[in-house]
């Protein structure tokens, strides 16, 4: 029977500048967004440079899989659109920590979800782990919500976000029964990339004419939080597991508020401590599963 090997310290360096990228996402994007950047391009571009890199790994055009797997693939990069549009937006109108919270519930939807959509029963941990961190995204929502003025409409398009995600990841798996993690995205960026062009030119958005420092944003989203941040989570699963790296992504509404505070002075509303706790324990329970007894 083949065991995994034991992580080493560049399976750890790895994973920590992987969340740590991720981190950078969100701050990055209100720089963007305050510096007269539309959700439109900030989307487009940020998602347009990870493309590019996940393709030359990925080689597309080299995939051999059924139609089934192609299709799961480019509804994946639907998803991954909207999601991406909705999230930019709430970061937009809403206190960061609030919205970093909230899209970080993406585990607890795809449970939901894939009871829902593909009758996977859930254990009574993971039921348990559902309503924990429901509790706390509540708790999270309602103190955006009490922002006053469009912060409610960001603390809900955040939860939305973290809907859509997960169904990004739910079409991933499917796609991934004939394609590998790299061939999978490299199908779903592009996707979810052209959507987003092709939204824009709809909405009348334009994607140019921006100042240096928000195109140095765009270019620091790309490397930072799709290559450095998407990218390191799935090289770790390699090495630890993907329960691992995914509880390990909890760590980014820490680290994107500790961002936001030295890039802003944006301090956490006290409130969204207790719901973020809830969140990570929610989450935290089930991404991961529980020990079997010996028999």
């Amino acid at each position: 029977m083949n065991t995994k090997p034991s992580p080493v310290i560049k399976d750890y360096l790895i994973l920590i500048g992987a969340i740590v990228g991720i981190s950078f996402a969100a701050p990055l994007i209100k720089v963007c967004l305050d510096g007269g950047a539309n959700v439109f391009a900030t989307a487009f571009w940020r998602i347009l440079l990870g493309s590019v890199f996940m393709a030359f790994l990925g080689k597309p055009w080299k995939i051999k899989a059924s139609k089934k797997a192609w299709t799961a693939a480019v509804v994946g990069g639907l998803f991954m659109a909207l999601h991406f549009l909705t999230w930019i937006t709430g970061v937009g109108l809403v206190n960061i920590s609030v919205s970093v919270v909230l899209v970080t519930t993406t585990p607890v939807w795809v449970v939901v979800f894939d009871a829902i959509l593909y009758k996977q029963k859930p254990t009574k941990r993971i039921l348990l782990g559902v309503g924990v961190a429901m509790v706390g995204a509540i708790i999270v929502a309602f103190s955006g919500m009490s922002e006053g003025g469009t912060s409610w409409i960001g603390s809900i398009l955040s939860l939305v976000a973290a809907m859509f995600a997960a169904l990004y990841m739910l079409r991933s798996r499917t796609a991934m029964e004939e394609m590998n993690t790299w061939e999978t995205v490299s199908v779903i960026f592009p996707v979810a990339a052209l959507i987003i062009l092709i939204s824009a030119f709809i909405a009348s958005q334009p994607l140019a004419g921006f100042s240096s420092d928000v195109w140095v944003s765009f270019g620091l989203m790309g490397i930072l939080a799709q290559i450095i941040g998407h990218g390191g989570v799935i090289i770790s699963i390699k090495a630890f597991s993907a329960a691992t790296s995914a509880t390990a992504i909890l760590f980014e509404p820490a680290g994107a508020a500790i961002i936001a505070w030295f890039m802003f002075g944006e301090v956490v509303p006290l409130i969204v401590y207790p719901g973020a706790l809830l969140v990570v324990a929610g989450v935290w329970l089930t991404s991961t599963k529980s020990k079997q007894k010996a028999n």
